[in-house]
């Protein structure tokens, strides 16, 4: 090691259909959150390395610009947060790492390497990948590489989730496949003085915000996400306070809860409201969580607690699809569970889905239109994207609607416009997409919701901000 600095990349994002939903909200201001895992990973590094992070998509940065930032800062270690969407960013990076400077260590990780790890490797330009909760392996790693040739290759073997090549360039597999030693309470909290926290917002929100999980984890089977944590792992409540305290310290007054399913435990939520009291806590938050549970005793609770606003899957508008998705929730209580938030003065946020295998185009148009009847504050529309390794995209491939794995090649070869071909039996993406466009424009250019955000904002600029979303 011939210097102690690290750097961590968010990868750029590319433009490509397949991620529509977040570069289309993104692109319109809708929001913009920080990389909390490469946070985490730095607070959880020993204080003697300097670590630096690039936030690439709230920079606007290129692979190249990345690059730039690598000359200028000279790290001997670059680790990157791999999604399959920024699969092709992270490759070109790496690529062009390698060109510049082979001595500089590149390590993958995140969820796309949890799933492919042989494959990452494969792409040739990584060192090292590293599957599952990194917090404690990377820490391991990056201090591993300080030893001596032969004791680093005593080393790693201990290293768990770690996959390398050997000098014959053969790959080798982990001997411990999953930390054991992982704990979400023993984790320090994210290093946000590491990026400029006035760059992080969402257009619901008056001001800068913190995201923040309490938990990981869904024991849910939805058919179209793959959570890698299936089971819920919580956060002890005087962590979580903790943690709070460290962002109000920072002049952050509003945080963003980014757990999948934040009230999926009711005695949970209200212990951790009476913590928020009994701690004199001034903030404001929202969550993003279940439809249930919800009652007007929680309700109440929650909003004394700071609670301003509760973001809610719903994913489709009718029973038979909420149950062909295994979404697992009763489509009648929405009216109900609206009506309690309501009254107790917290905004709700629905996020929808269409274009499920079975929907037809008439179908799709109902669901948008009943996504508006149902009367939410604010509305999150997106086009499926049959990711791979959920049970949707095995199903089409198992039916023929796609005639091979489109996936598996662009992971082994990635391209930067990668795009499936038409999988949906009576739909096209192009379809869909005009389709979410108008009713977002619908939700939020309609009299009432104008009126509504006049009556809770009072402020002109803010409403402009929220709509600029839908166009």
């Amino acid at each position: 090691m011939v210097n102690n600095r690290i750097l961590l990349i968010n990868p750029p994002l590319y433009k490509n259909s397949e991620a529509i939903a977040s570069a289309y909200m993104m692109n319109n201001n809708a929001f913009n959150y920080p990389p909390l895992g490469l946070l985490s990973l730095a607070a959880n590094l020993p204080t003697k390395y300097e670590t630096k992070i690039i936030d690439a998509p709230t920079l606007k940065y290129s692979p190249n610009d990345c690059i730039k930032k690598i000359r200028q800062f000279e790290p001997f270690l670059v680790g990157l947060t791999v999604f399959t969407d920024n699969l092709y960013s992270c490759s070109e990076i790496s690529k062009k790492i390698k060109q510049y400077n082979k001595k500089i260590i590149v390590v993958f990780g995140g969820p796309h390497v949890t799933i492919y790890p042989e494959k990452t490797l494969l792409l040739g330009t990584i060192d090292y990948a590293l599957s599952g909760f990194c917090e404690n392996t990377f820490s391991q790693l990056v201090q591993a590489l300080e030893l001596t040739a032969e004791n680093l290759q005593k080393e790693l073997p201990s290293i768990p989730g770690l996959w390398r090549k050997n000098k014959n360039n053969v790959i080798i597999k982990p001997e411990i496949e999953k930390d054991t030693a992982w704990n979400i309470n023993n984790i320090k909290s994210p290093n946000r003085k590491l990026l400029d926290i006035t760059k992080y917002f969402t257009a619901a929100n008056k001001k800068t915000i913190a995201t923040m999980v309490t938990s990981v984890g869904c024991p849910f089977r939805c058919v179209f996400c793959d959570v890698l944590e299936k089971r819920i792992l919580t956060k002890n409540i005087s962590v979580m306070i903790s943690e709070i305290k460290e962002i109000l310290n920072l002049g952050i007054q509003q945080i963003n809860f980014f757990d999948d399913c934040f009230n999926l435990q009711r005695t949970r939520v209200i212990e951790f409201c009476h913590e928020i009291l009994n701690n004199k806590l001034n903030f404001e938050w929202s969550f993003r969580g279940r439809l249930e549970p919800c009652d007007e005793e929680l309700s109440k609770l929650l909003y004394k607690a700071g609670c301003r606003r509760a973001q809610i899957g719903i994913e489709a508008t009718d029973q038979k699809t909420i149950d062909i998705i295994r979404k697992d929730i009763d489509i009648t209580k929405i009216p109900k569970i609206l009506d309690i938030y309501k009254r107790n003065n917290i905004q709700t946020m629905g996020y929808f889905i269409i274009g499920f295998p079975h929907q037809t185009y008439e179908d799709c148009v109902n669901s948008c239109k009943q996504m508006i009847k149902m009367r939410f504050d604010y509305i999150n529309l997106f086009v499926l994207v049959p990711y791979p390794n959920t049970e949707i995209y095995k199903e089409l491939l198992k039916k023929g609607f796609l005639q091979k794995d489109y996936w598996e090649e662009h992971i082994k070869n990635p391209k930067p416009n990668f795009r499936l071909p038409k999988w949906h039996p009576f739909v096209t993406k192009k379809e869909l997409i005009k389709l979410a466009h108008r009713y977002h424009k619908r939700f939020y250019f309609s009299p009432r919701f104008i009126l509504a955000e006049l009556k809770r904002e009072k402020n002109l600029s803010t409403i402009l901000k929220i709509t600029a979303l839908a166009v």
